[in-house]
């Protein structure tokens, strides 16, 4: 048989069963070309996309679209019969998996790849996303090895080679009804109605796999809630482009076309706009403290969100969204949409999608045995390990993905191929209970420090002290060594016994005398933030701009090991303190308010942050006197900071109030804790009330005098 034929044959049983193929190419690039040209022969022209750095075509007539491997993220979407994925450009797992998901039913994922047994060794341009700077190259790709043999052996891939024999045809299952079952996708259309018709605060959750509808329930039930009706449906998701299908099964008529908007979930959040119900697509991608903002704003919404994706689980994001939808509604639902629509059951590519990628890997098993810190068994996990033992791995990776469901196949690349990369574990009778990722960084000579600190050079994979010495001018940071802990996860079964604590006491005896600094970035968040300072870790660095995906600012923590470590973090704590003070109601207006009085707690003062006698005489008369607050600024933001780190107010309210009116400089509309937002003169009386008793319980004796001399009466406050 010529490959032609091949091809065609292929293409044949795809369209007959309603599926869709993986095949790699197995050998030399122009080979490879030439043999994607003749397969994709079988294939319309203009339905065939390329991902390729490469300039050259190897696709006979004119490809739908050719994008380079870092433009894929464009393929969302979309749908093409075929996609020609370029191997010699580099393997990004995380493009792999976005593309699989635009090939049609009776379509083709054609992988160009270098010879199977050579390929874990040789050159990869990814290596450069990798690799950090200062580390070589291993002599094998511990990613690639395990992705090879999965090719070799997955009865979901057609292997072909170059000089040998085409691989046998897969069995021509044609389906006695091509058309898809449409049940789940219709129950999930009525689901989003209801709650459009049923009582407020009820929402659904669309869950399933890619290629189930659960995008196109939500177009079809916006494009029938608003025919005839004149509804406002708000719409969001990770970008505009994202939604796309949301749209296209929609936007059925004009008035749809004037009445389903898209929101960036950011300005969706800070514009609140009058909506009758809000749609949120692939909710995964978006940080759960936006959606909780979300419900607390939006009284009708439905959520879909993907179980196995591209950018992480379904099963770590309901872990995490539950407790929210719980808190938030009562009578919530989920909708599970089995049934794929866009192809047939038990299709080769995404079985091959799935294992190949690990987008389905979860822990291992339920967890059996209380926790027993005297029976940890504390220890690195080598790669070699994880690609050996395919039991591990999934188990490894389930955890990492399940605890953080914005994890992506590309993470699983990082963990198995970077080289200043390690994994440790905590175990109990041989069940994993917590892992670690950690990264090495620093260690730079003093002329790379320099072109680091004058921003000259940003060295790759050297997070932590590229930001500490680039953004806080802490030049030793680039030369101290800092092991950066990028993920601590520990079982949900196991959480609040204190593993995560005991794993990162673990790795600071194993560095204990080869780095100066443990260190941590991460979006700031409440409960995040406590974690960290509960295990001896300081804050350092704050980012001044908020993630457009998870609306927090980076937060840089650091706990030090060495004496120069020592030094080190006593220096950068001491400038982030004195200027962080002086950056809220600039820089960072949008933080969340509680996270404010926490990080003022943990940070060290300035002198400059004592009260003197005027700044007592100025808020004794704004408290007692009726003093305009506007009069008297620097004597507010003093107190403000000393009541909040000396824990004086025990009311949350009124501790808020503080936060926000005089830290950040919120106006008294947007101040959460006042009943009136728009009443400046309800407002000010609360101040009043708090400063005075501020004052009178940590300053009573100095305040007392000026009371007296001005017949001012205290206990009526």
């Amino acid at each position: 048989m010529t490959l032609h034929h091949f091809g065609q044959r292929l293409r044949n049983t795809a369209i007959a069963a309603r599926h869709r193929f993986c095949l790699v190419l197995s050998g030399n690039r122009p080979w490879g070309e030439e043999s994607a040209r003749i397969i994709c022969a079988s294939y319309p022209g203009d339905s065939i996309l390329r991902v390729s750095d490469c300039d050259q075509l190897p696709a006979g007539g004119d490809p739908l679209k050719t994008l380079q491997v870092c433009q894929a993220r464009q393929a969302l979407g979309i749908e093409v019969d075929a996609v020609v994925y370029d191997c010699f450009s580099g393997f990004d797992p995380d493009a792999v998996g976005i593309l699989g998901g635009a090939v049609k039913a009776g379509g083709l994922m054609l992988l160009m790849a270098p010879d199977i047994r050579r390929w874990p060794e040789l050159d990869d341009p990814q290596w450069a996303k990798i690799t950090a700077w200062g580390y070589s190259k291993p002599e094998f790709s511990h990613y690639i090895k395990r992705l090879t043999g999965i090719i070799s052996e997955s009865p979901d891939c057609l292997l072909v080679e170059q000089h040998k024999p085409l691989p046998k045809l897969p069995a021509c299952r044609a389906m006695p009804d091509k058309s898809p079952d449409f049940s789940d996708q219709n129950q999930a259309v009525e689901a989003v109605k209801h709650v459009m018709a049923g009582h407020r605060r009820r929402p659904v959750v669309l869950l399933s796999d890619r290629g189930r509808g659960k995008s196109a329930a939500l177009g079809i039930a916006a494009g029938q809630l608003l025919q005839g009706r004149a509804r406002r449906i708000g719409l969001t998701g990770n970008s505009r482009q994202s939604v796309a299908n949301v749209f296209k099964h929609g936007l059925a008529g004009e008035l749809a076309a004037d009445s389903l908007r898209f929101f960036p979930a950011d300005k969706l959040i800070e514009s609140k706009p009058d909506i009758d119900l809000l749609l949120v697509d692939e909710a995964a991608s978006i940080p759960l403290s936006m959606l909780g903002r979300m419900l607390e704003i939006f009284p009708r919404i439905a959520f879909a969100s993907t179980v196995h994706g591209y950018e992480g689980t379904g099963r770590g994001f309901m872990l995490g969204f539950k407790p929210l939808l719980d808190l938030h509604c009562r009578g919530w639902r989920t909708c599970i949409l089995s049934t794929p629509i866009r192809w047939a059951e038990n299709d080769p590519l995404e079985s091959f999608l799935f294992d190949s990628l690990l987008l389905n890997a979860e822990p291992d098993g339920t967890a059996t045995e209380n926790p027993d810190s005297g029976r940890f068994e504390f220890g690195v996990i080598e790669k070699s390990d994880l690609v050996e033992n395919e039991s591990l791995l999934r188990n490894v990776f389930g955890l990492l993905t399940q605890a953080h469901y914005r994890t992506r196949p590309h993470d699983l690349r990082h963990l198995l191929d970077a080289g200043n990369v390690s994994l440790f574990g905590i175990r109990q009778h041989e069940q994993l209970m917590a892992v670690a990722v950690v990264a090495m960084e620093g260690g730079f000579d003093l002329a790379t420090a320099k072109k680091i600190w004058t921003n000259r050079s940003r060295p790759n994979g050297h997070l932590l002290p590229g930001l500490l010495c680039a953004q806080q001018g802490l030049i030793d940071a680039a030369r101290l060594t800092t092991v950066r802990i990028m993920r601590i996860v520990v079982r949900p079964e196991y959480q609040r016994h204190g593993i995560g604590k005991s794993l990162l006491t673990h790795i600071f005896n194993y560095y204990h005398s080869e780095v100066d600094l443990l260190g941590t970035t991460f979006g700031a968040s409440l409960p995040v933030v406590k974690f960290w300072l509960d295990s001896g870790f300081r804050p350092v660095r704050i980012g001044h701009s908020q993630s457009h995906i998870t609306a927090t600012h980076a937060c840089a923590m650091m706990k030090p090991v060495s004496d120069p470590g020592n030094k080190l973090a006593a220096l950068a704590e001491n400038r982030f303190s004195a200027n962080f003070r002086h950056q809220l109601n600039s820089i960072f207006t949008g933080m969340d308010p509680a996270l404010v009085p926490v990080i003022y707690r943990a940070m060290v003062h300035p002198a400059d942050a004592e009260l003197h006698d005027g700044d007592l005489m100025d808020l004794a008369g704004f408290a007692f006197a009726n003093r305009n607050m506007e009069n008297i600024p620097a004597a507010l933001l003093r107190l403000a900071e000393i009541a909040i780190r000396s824990n004086s107010i025990r009311h949350d309210g009124q501790e808020m109030l503080l936060v926000e009116r005089i830290l950040l400089g919120k106006s008294w509309k947007n101040c959460s804790t006042l009943a009136d937002p728009k009443g400046k003169k309800q407002g000010v009386s609360t101040l009043r009330r708090i400063v005075g008793l501020v004052i009178m319980t940590l300053y009573r004796k100095r305040i007392e005098p000026v009371m007296a001399e001005f017949g001012l009466e205290v206990d009526s406050q």
